[in-house]
């Protein structure tokens, strides 16, 4: 067993020898309106504030043409491994765009903060198989 003080005056203990069992999306099945909001605001939150602009641009395009034509067509054009089985329903979609909107002061300001602090170009990331296209 491992005690650490948190910087918050917390106290954390960690047992590497405990057992969590998982009962395979009971929650989920609940909230999953609320869980599709999240997912498709951090998908965007994710593309807004961690790439460089040209690469943001793209992700995003690719993200909303993809995301279209699978939701009006019904069927998967590429394999994207941020997307389930079922698409968010547009309601969903046009709620995470409200939220990033309403919120673009912290948006920008994640942005600036992340990449005033860049080490790795989305580029080097790329090459080094952490990200892709």
């Amino acid at each position: 067993m491992l005690i650490w003080d948190g910087k918050h005056g917390y106290e954390v203990v960690i047992v590497p020898t405990s057992i969590v069992y998982h009962l395979g999306s009971k929650t989920i099945k609940r909230i999953k309106s609320l869980v599709e909001f999240h997912a498709v605001k951090n998908s965007l939150l994710l593309r807004l504030t961690n790439f460089e602009w040209s690469f943001m641009i793209r992700s995003l395009a690719v993200l909303f043409f993809v995301s279209i034509i699978r939701k009006t067509l019904s069927f998967k054009i590429i394999k994207d491994p941020e997307i389930g089985s079922t698409l968010p329903s547009y309601k969903t979609i046009l709620s995470g765009l409200k939220w990033i909107l309403k919120n673009h002061k912290y948006v920008i300001s994640k942005r600036q903060f992340i990449n005033s602090n860049r080490v790795c170009s989305t580029d080097k990331l790329m090459k080094m198989n952490l990200i892709t296209r």
